[in-house]
């Protein structure tokens, strides 16, 4: 289960791609089916049911309005430290859901390919 575990906890940090995965996962001196398996309750733990493909991360975000600054601008780019920090936040904030999305889809078809290959059993 370690070895599983590895590769796929490598594969969420972004170490692998999705065939990089698969290929480690069915390379290791284990059968396919047990591989399977621990892939799936792994991947059980870390997928969220709640996730919803629609909600996107925002590109660019926006500055206080205060600031009368437009959408995407540098954190330099604002004088006062109060809607400085502020902005920072909204875009930490952002950065944290971003990488919450890209590794929610990753997971996803990590499990699709998964899937296929448990029909090539």
């Amino acid at each position: 289960m370690k070895q599983v575990e590895f590769i796929l906890s490598e594969f969420e940090n972004g170490s692998y791609g999705v065939l990089e995965a698969i290929n480690k996962l069915f390379d290791l001196p284990m059968g396919k089916t047990v591989i399977l398996e621990q892939c799936k309750l792994y991947l059980d733990k870390q997928i969220d049911p709640n996730f919803d493909v629609k909600e996107l991360p925002s590109l660019n975000i926006e500055p206080p309005i205060e600031t009368g600054l437009r959408s995407g601008v540098s954190v330099d780019s604002i004088k006062n430290p109060q809607q400085k920090a502020e902005y920072q936040k909204l875009i930490l904030k952002n950065k944290k859901q971003s990488n919450y999305y890209l590794k929610q889809i990753q997971l996803r078809k990590l499990l699709t390919y998964l899937n296929k290959s448990q029909l090539n059993l």
